[in-house]
């Protein structure tokens, strides 16, 4: 085997270093991009973060800290649908325990969100999407025992299920006690 020219070996570096030269233009880019979105969030601006991060994102698009920024704007904008499929992308693609017991924290939140929003509606549903919203914070703080926030959100989650299923009784106490009473009128 022959040994490459120096010429070879020049134009090799050359284009090595080119190469390397636009990929730190475009982490910086991207990572310009991130703190302006961030700013932008931080100051209620959840279009102009959204922008900023869909930006980014041509620079980086499998970065997990961009599907969950974006996750934490649709959040903010009660979008719990798009922000549940940024959040679990961070996670799934998160090497990072800290930002993946975050995300997972956050699909709590959603979780416990979607709760609410049924509690009037559909009762079973509601309870699902709180043992959803447990399971969620237990994951995060399986990853991050630093994660308080987690093991309270699973109290009050639980002290909420109490309080539905208590509603529920009644109701469902109430409705029998209506049936029995008519059934005994002449």
């Amino acid at each position: 085997m022959k040994p490459m020219s120096n010429t070879v070996t020049l134009r090799f570096w050359m284009v090595a270093a080119l190469c390397a030269g636009t990929f730190a233009t475009h982490a910086v880019s991207a990572r310009k991009l991130i703190e302006r979105g961030n700013t932008a969030y931080q100051a209620g601006k959840f279009e102009e973060a959204l922008s900023a991060y869909d930006e980014a994102s041509v620079d980086a698009p499998e970065s997990p800290e961009l599907y969950y920024n974006r996750g934490a704007v649709f959040y903010r904008q009660e979008d719990y649908e798009q922000a549940v499929e940024a959040f679990e992308k961070a996670a799934l693609k998160s090497v990072e325990p800290i930002l993946e017991s975050r995300a997972r924290y956050n699909l709590g939140n959603c979780a416990f969100r979607e709760a609410e929003r049924q509690r009037d509606s559909d009762l079973q549903k509601s309870l699902e999407s709180c043992e959803a919203a447990i399971k969620h914070y237990q994951d995060a703080l399986r990853r991050n025992r630093n994660l308080t926030k987690a093991a309270e959100n699973i109290e009050i989650v639980r002290l909420y299920m109490r309080s539905r299923n208590r509603k529920r009784n009644r109701r469902s106490s109430s409705n029998n006690r209506r049936t029995w009473q008519g059934s005994c009128r002449s």
